[in-house]
């Protein structure tokens, strides 16, 4: 099973976009963090970058206080305390360690500084069935194609069926269970930019928007742990207990 930690940076230069402080940092935060691994463990690097290790990692949008968002919302940049949540393999998650702790800050962009600030596990002495979430979502056909949802009941069977496939992929054996979507507004789709091309991905409209799980137990934890949908090393598909501050 796959661990989870808490990163707290301080932010410079940071972009803003609308929805405020939704930065589209996917594909630049994924290169930190292989940078990050490099330092410490390039072959773990390599095998990750050269895709011979699937779903190796995970992370979260940027989460920022309230505060924040409220004083920056008409900025262009932001500056100011913020943190994601990162979740891999023991392996992968000692080399973020080591690596940030040695690196002590990240470049992210052309401009953008990322100061370490703190890091801690995440321990989870009970987890609910209701989940914010974290990061957009990508779902995909088996043959690639990206799909354009706008029925719940079908976007609900669509993760059902992928964390079916992940369940696969790490030999664990799921029982019946649900995934039901409570939402204020039916979920945006944004593209969203992976090196020069564009991903098709489902952003929840408010905090108040919530996947909710029942049946098998295991089927949440492999949602928490190894996320919702295709493309998570790029900043997608992370969940986080209802009771996690937005």
């Amino acid at each position: 099973m796959y661990n989870r930690i808490k990163i707290r940076f301080y932010g410079e230069n940071i972009p803003i976009n609308n929805p405020p402080l939704l930065y589209d940092h996917g594909y630049q935060m994924y290169s930190c963090f292989i940078d990050v691994i490099r330092s410490v463990n390039p072959l773990l690097a390599e095998k990750i970058h050269n895709g011979e290790l699937k779903r190796s990692f995970l992370f979260s949008n940027f989460i920022i206080n309230k505060n924040y968002i409220e004083r920056f919302k008409h900025f262009s940049h932001f500056n100011g305390k913020f943190h994601l949540y990162f979740s891999g393999s023991k392996e992968v998650i000692n080399s973020v360690i080591v690596g940030l702790l040695k690196k002590k800050h990240l470049i992210l962009g052309k401009s953008s500084k990322l100061s370490l600030e703190g890091i801690e596990y995440e321990y989870f002495q009970e987890i609910p069935s209701k989940f914010v979430f974290l990061s957009p979502i990508v779902l995909r056909e088996k043959d690639g194609t990206y799909l354009d949802l706008f029925d719940k009941r079908v976007f609900e069977e669509k993760i059902k069926q992928g964390l079916t496939r992940v369940a696969n992929s790490v030999n664990v054996h799921l029982d019946q269970f649900d995934v039901s979507l409570v939402l204020s507004d039916p979920l945006r789709p944004k593209l969203y930019n992976i090196k020069g091309g564009s991903v098709r991905a489902w952003a929840a409209n408010s905090v108040e928007d919530t996947i909710v799980f029942s049946g098998d137990e295991k089927a949440k934890l492999l949602a928490l742990y190894y996320g919702i949908g295709d493309r998570v090393h790029m900043g997608f598909g992370m969940i986080g207990p209802r009771y996690v501050e937005k």
